[in-house]
């Protein structure tokens, strides 16, 4: 049976980032290192999918995280097309489909996450659409071409973004959602009752607290039929309603599953020299103290980092202010922190078309900020100010003042 001292299993973004810190750690990595990946790409990134690369703006070559020579000058060795099925931790041997396996010293979990699928009247119809990788993404742009409207049921990240897209391309869109606002998830009711008006002034429809009963079409949708009674018409139909993290290889391991592969804060999971990031990952938050995953892109690059260096013998702990970020039309939106439901918001200035910074608080505990077109090093701040579990108490009016330094809070 074949082996080696490394394996990374799943090839995104977290599985690309993991080996690059892999081989510079650990120098007897290098052709000691195997990705096995489902897919046919070496690991690329996927916000563009939904952006840049559905517009036409950025192309395919644009999107991998590594060159192709990055693999082969550090004998790192990718493999396309292959699914592992279970990891015996006793034995150190992954199984692989068609009978095959591969032994191993350490192991990485970075399997991400899946659409959430709409199990209704009508979901085998074509033109039903579900975006995750790049595969997806070609398939959405080609068809879209002989679209003139377009459904997407979703108004998270996902929804909201495949919405400008297809609306800046001259696509009339219709955006369903279950929430009461879009970006629900935000806890930001300004700021969501903003946006919506901002995609509406680009002509895009949006029908909230409301969510498809059956798609209709002969052969192909052409029609949604929602709870609420409403009537849909489109020439396709992207979901964009969350996704569920790829936990079947954890579960046949017999790993502890739990929204995802639970880890402790090194990353690694209850069994010694396994561990798991990105998508997949139920991490302790060191800095909210609650245990989460998170689904996007700065979550897994910068777990696939510590990942990598722990592999390689370190004993990292993984400490960050997650972020979230997205591009809307010509906006670009920061979610730092953990927004929750309830959260006091006060507004630094004004909203404007071109400006946002909302703090949210709790208990007089700084907890997340949403920023739009503001400077980086704005950025910087509001992160070490998240960090620091700052209580404003009494100092709500510096919060308020975009005239009063940042700095002075800390």
């Amino acid at each position: 049976m074949e082996s080696t001292k490394y394996l990374v299993i799943g090839g995104g973004l977290a599985a690309a980032t993991a080996a690059e810190e892999l081989v510079r750690a650990d120098e007897s990595a290098r052709g000691a290192t195997v990705i096995l990946t489902a897919e046919a790409e070496l690991p690329y990134h996927r916000p563009p999918l939904s952006k840049g690369f559905l517009t036409g703006s950025e192309k395919r070559e644009d999107l991998f995280v590594h060159p192709e020579d990055f693999y082969s000058s550090n004998g790192i060795e990718v493999r396309f097309r292959t699914r592992a099925r279970l990891i015996d931790p006793a034995s150190r041997v992954c199984e692989l489909e068609l009978n095959r396996s591969i032994g191993f010293e350490r192991a990485l979990i970075v399997t991400g996450a899946s659409p959430v699928r709409f199990e209704g009247p009508g979901r085998a119809l074509e033109g039903v659409h579900y975006l995750r990788n790049m595969q997806d993404a070609e398939r959405i742009r080609r068809a879209s071409d002989d679209w003139n409207e377009v459904a997407i049921i979703g108004a998270g990240f996902i929804g909201m973004e495949l919405a400008a897209a297809f609306a800046a391309r001259g696509i009339r869109t219709t955006v369903i959602s279950r929430g009461r606002t879009v970006l629900d998830r935000m806890h930001n009711p300004e700021v969501s009752a903003f946006l919506q008006r901002y995609f509406e002034r680009r002509g895009v429809r949006f029908l909230l607290e409301d969510e498809p009963y059956g798609l209709l079409g002969s052969g192909e949708v052409n029609l949604i039929h929602t709870r609420a009674g409403q009537k849909v018409a489109c020439d396709g139909v992207v979901f964009g309603v969350g996704a569920a993290p790829n936990v079947d290889l954890a579960r046949a391991s017999r790993l502890r599953v739990e929204n995802g592969v639970v880890v402790d804060a090194c990353l690694q999971t209850a069994v010694p020299g396994i561990y798991a990031a990105g998508d997949v990952a139920n991490f302790p938050d060191a800095v909210f103290g609650v245990r989460r995953r998170v689904e996007h892109w700065d979550n897994a690059e910068s777990q696939g980092r510590v990942a990598g260096r722990n592999l390689a013998g370190g004993g990292e702990r993984f400490d960050r202010v997650s972020m979230y970020f997205t591009d809307l039309f010509d906006l670009s939106l920061e979610v730092w922190g953990m927004p929750r439901e309830g959260d006091r918001i006060v507004l630094r200035g004004d909203l404007s078309d071109r400006s946002i910074f909302a703090w949210h608080l709790r208990d007089d505990v700084v907890n997340a900020a949403v920023l739009m077109g503001r400077p980086p090093e704005e950025s910087e701040l509001v992160e070490k100010i998240i960090r620091a579990r700052l209580n404003v108490a009494g100092r709500i009016a510096h919060l308020r003042d975009p005239r009063k330094p940042l700095e002075d809070l800390l």
